[in-house]
């Protein structure tokens, strides 16, 4: 089923509450999430540039699946390929993914407009109620593009804004930003241009599963 219309893009994690935790919600830990019609990447840190891991680090791709709800809202499930900290998942979870029946996930959110917070603003709830987060999206879908690196890496473009996001479990590398360089990541520093973080990579180990153009030009290594 093709995700609701509204959730391909580049979305900023406005602060996140757990129901054990103090309100008002926390934002310390800057959040990327990038989604074009079926692949993402997400990478949640404290500020590049100031640490390059620690407390609230996380990073995940793969591909989202979701169930569209008669509010406009939609129960998004993310299935992930790719984990920091975890490495890849095999070869299986990958092929099932390309098909479009990826393996069953337990991490699911139910995603709803507020609109007494402004355009672009969303709500995201845990559906045992366990936490809730506030996202505002910074760049529409417009015509996505997502490349792998088959079992190692995915790289998702969201062409309205510029944002790009890569994720390379070998390489260790989860980056998330824009045309000014990296804005969030793990084992990289903020303002890497993405052209220094693939440079030397091998295109032949990748192909584009959405959209269309050569990496080469998306990378701008020409």
């Amino acid at each position: 089923m093709p995700l609701p219309t509204f959730l391909p893009g580049c979305w900023k994690r406005n602060w996140i509450h757990r129901s054990d935790g103090p309100k008002p919600g926390d934002n310390k830990v800057s959040v990327l999430y990038l989604q074009t019609s079926s692949y993402f990447v997400d990478v949640r840190s404290t500020p590049t540039g100031q640490s390059q891991g620690g407390e609230g680090t996380l990073a995940f791709a793969g591909v989202a699946t979701a169930s569209s709800l008669p509010s406009g809202g939609a129960v998004v499930r993310w299935h992930a390929l790719l984990e920091h900290g975890s490495g890849a998942r095999g070869a299986e979870s990958w092929a099932l993914a390309a098909q479009g029946v990826p393996q069953e996930t337990q991490d699911t959110g139910v995603f709803e407009r507020k609109d007494d917070r402004g355009e672009g603003v969303w709500g995201e709830k845990a559906e045992d109620g366990s936490l809730e987060e506030e996202w505002v999206k910074v760049g529409s879908g417009g015509v996505c593009v997502a490349a792998i690196k088959e079992g190692g890496g995915i790289y998702v473009r969201v062409n309205s804004g510029g944002k790009w996001g890569y994720a390379d479990a070998g390489r260790g590398i989860w980056a998330a930003g824009g045309e000014d360089g990296v804005e969030v990541g793990i084992g990289v520093r903020g303002g890497t241009k993405l052209k220094e973080i693939v440079e030397g990579e091998d295109v032949k180990e990748w192909r584009v599963v959405e959209g269309e153009g050569g990496l080469e030009e998306l990378w701008g290594l020409h």
